[in-house]
C-alpha cells in the first residue's frame, strides 16, 4: 500500500494498492510532475502511479532476482538506480522516458564480510552522486548528467572505509565505517583533513552480537551541521561528539532528550540507536531514536526538543497483513505468519491475528506432503529400528 502526508505533518493516509509483493520492499519514492516513482531493491521495473492507477517501467533483466538496487536518487530531471547485486548504474530520463544503463566497478567500493554485501550510505553533490568505499580512502562520483566517473582518493590511505558521506553545503563529511576518524574533503580543492574523535572514554556497542569488546564499527551516522559545529550523531559509539569547523576543536556535546540504550521491543532492529535525518531550518534538525522509534525535532542552538507524531491509518495497516498463509519459504517452512510488530506473540495467544487466521486443517495438509510420517508415531518407528538394529548384534 502506498501513504501519503498531504500537508508534509506525518499523518499518513492511504492512497492506492500495490499488489506485487515485491513492492512490500519499496521504501523510496518521489513524486514528479503528478508521477509517483516508487521502486523495490528486488524487482526489474520502476512502478508509476498516477491517479490511483499502476503502471511499470521495466528495465534489463539479469541474471539475479533479489536485492538488486540498493537505493533511488533523484537529480535534475533523472531517477538513478543504484546498483547492488544488478551490474549496472540505470538512469531513467523522467521527461523522454529514456533508460540509460552504466557500468560501475563495484569492486572498488563493496567490502564482502561473511558473505554479505557491505556498503557505505551515499550522498548527492551538485549534478553527482558520491560512493564512499567501504574498503579504504576511495570515493567514486558519478556524475547523473553526463554518465561520467571519477575515482577521488580522499584523506589517509589506510583509512577503513567509510560508513556515510554528507555534504554541510560546501564540503563533504566521510563518516567512518571501522574506527573515529572524520573527514573533511574539499572536493573543489582535493584538501581534506582528519579529526580524530577516539576521546577518551568513547567505545562502541555491537547490538547484535552483544558481547564483543573489541567492536569499532559504525561509531557515526547522518551528522547535523550548523555554520559553526558538525554535530556527529552516535549510532553505535556510547558518546556524542561535534567538530568546530574553524578551530577543529573536538568535544563531548548531550542531547536534551532521554532515549533508551536497546532496544525496548523485539520486533524492531537496529543496528545503532541515533541519527540526524535531515534539515528542517537553520540550527533545527529532524532526528530518530531507533531503539523506540521515536521522531524528535532538534533544536542545536537552544539545545531543546520536541517529540513529532507520525500516524498511519491502522484499518489499513492491519487489512494488508497476510496473516496464517502459504509461503513458498523453502520445503520444510510453508505455512505460518511472519512475527511483528502488527502480528506479535501476544497477538496470537490472544487470537488476535491480522489476516488470515490459524486453520489446523490447512496447515496438516499442507504438511502431509513433505511429512514421512503423519500418524503420531513417528518415535515409536525410530525406537523400533534402533532396538532391532542393536539385537541383531
Amino acid at each position: 500500500q502506498l501513504y501519503y502526508s498531504e500537508n508534509n505533518d506525518y499523518n499518513y493516509k492511504y492512497v492506492c494498492d500495490i499488489s506485487d509483493e515485491k513492492y512490500k520492499y519499496a521504501n523510496i519514492v518521489y513524486n514528479i510532475n503528478d508521477n509517483v516513482y516508487m521502486f523495490s531493491w528486488h524487482s526489474h521495473e520502476i512502478a508509476v502511479i498516477k491517479n490511483g492507477s499502476l503502471s511499470k517501467i521495466h528495465i534489463k533483466p539479469c541474471e539475479e532476482d533479489e536485492f538488486l538496487f540498493r537505493g533511488f536518487i533523484h537529480i535534475d530531471k533523472y531517477l538513478v538506480l543504484l546498483p547492488k547485486k544488478y551490474p549496472e548504474v540505470v538512469r531513467y530520463d523522467t521527461h523522454t522516458g529514456k533508460l540509460d544503463y552504466f557500468k560501475m566497478n563495484l569492486n572498488l567500493i563493496v567490502k564482502i564480510e561473511n558473505n554479505q554485501q557491505i556498503f557505505s550510505n551515499i550522498c548527492t553533490y551538485k549534478n553527482s552522486i558520491m560512493y564512499p568505499s567501504a574498503i579504504d580512502n576511495k570515493v567514486i562520483e558519478f556524475n547523473v548528467l553526463t554518465g561520467q566517473q571519477k575515482i577521488h582518493e580522499v584523506g589517509n590511505k589506510n583509512y577503513k572505509g567509510s560508513f556515510c558521506i554528507n555534504s554541510d553545503g560546501n564540503d563533504l563529511w566521510l563518516m567512518p565505517l571501522n574506527g573515529y576518524d572524520v573527514i573533511r574533503w574539499d572536493v573543489q580543492t582535493g584538501v581534506s583533513k582528519t579529526y580524530n574523535c577516539n576521546i577518551n572514554g568513547i567505545k562502541c556497542t555491537d547490538f547484535v552480537k552483544k558481547n564483543n569488546p573489541l567492536f569499532d564499527e559504525m561509531p557515526f551516522f547522518h551528522p547535523a551541521f550548523t555554520k559553526e559545529y558538525v554535530y556527529l550523531s552516535a549510532y553505535a559509539a556510547n558518546k556524542f561528539i561535534k567538530i568546530n569547523k574553524n578551530t577543529d576543536e573536538i568535544s563531548e556535546y548531550s542531547l536534551p532528550m532521554n532515549m533508551p540504550d536497546n532496544l525496548i521491543k523485539p520486533y524492531y532492529s537496529a543496528r545503532g540507536k541515533f541519527s540526524f535525518i535531515r534539515k528542517l531550518e537553520e540550527n533545527i534538525y529532524l532526528a530518530f531514536s531507533f531503539f523506540d522509534k521515536t521522531l524528535y525535532k532538534v533544536n542545536l542552538k537552544e539545545n531543546t526538543y520536541e517529540k513529532v507524531e507520525y500516524d498511519f491509518e491502522e484499518d489499513k495497516l492491519y487489512s494488508i497483513q497476510d496473516g496464517f498463509h502459504l509461503y513458498d519459504a523453502g520445503i520444510w517452512v510453508q505455512y505460518f505468519c511472519y512475527e511483528s510488530v502488527l502480528n506479535s506473540l501476544s497477538d496470537l495467544l490472544d487470537n488476535n491475528i491480522h489476516g488470515k487466521s490459524f486453520d489446523k486443517t490447512k496447515q496438516l495438509n499442507t504438511y502431509k506432503k513433505i511429512s514421512v510420517n503423519t500418524d503420531g508415531t513417528c518415535g515409536e518407528k525410530i525406537h523400533d529400528t534402533i532396538k532391532n538394529k542393536i539385537t541383531d548384534y
